[in-house]
């Protein structure tokens, strides 16, 4: 199973969520849910239902697609953690990690390498985009409670 979580730890960040109560975690969580949606299309190579991806075929490709890769992923939040999860099984083989690799970027087979995302860039692109977006819904949440 290939698992990349983002922790939302930063001390700025907690003395906001301190002095804002209840209002702030709900800002920035919203803000870290929408970009794992976005975060979770394009990991699974912009799966969009049924056996149907940006990623191109192969080819010469006679494997069939089924969209079990697609619909194996997953956002799961904890708290402020939100955990991107995929675990495609085929024929009882677990095979996330030969088209997007594990969390430490290794892992993805030569096969998809170049045509299929690694989850890890994707995850790490989002993260360096998501402290601009937090910083912007913290002035917003500040300025919502008249601070």
């Amino acid at each position: 199973m290939t698992q990349v979580s983002l922790r939302v730890d930063d001390e700025r960040v907690r003395l906001g969520l301190y002095r804002l109560g209840q209002t702030l975690p709900n800002v920035t969580k919203a803000a870290v849910r929408k970009g794992m949606k976005a975060v979770k299309k394009e990991a699974s190579g912009g799966y969009s239902g049924g056996n149907s991806y940006r990623v191109p075929e192969r080819q010469g490709q006679k494997y069939i697609r089924t969209g079990e890769y697609g619909k194996s992923f997953d956002v799961v939040e904890e708290g402020l953690t939100f955990k991107l999860k995929s675990d495609a099984v085929q024929n009882g083989r677990r095979y996330t990690r030969y088209v997007g690799g594990y969390a430490d970027g290794t892992g993805q087979s030569w096969f998809h390498r170049g045509r299929w995302p690694l989850i890890r860039d994707v995850v790490l692109r989002f993260a360096m985009s998501l402290t601009q977006e937090l910083e912007a819904a913290i002035k917003r949440g500040i300025e919502a409670v008249g601070l």
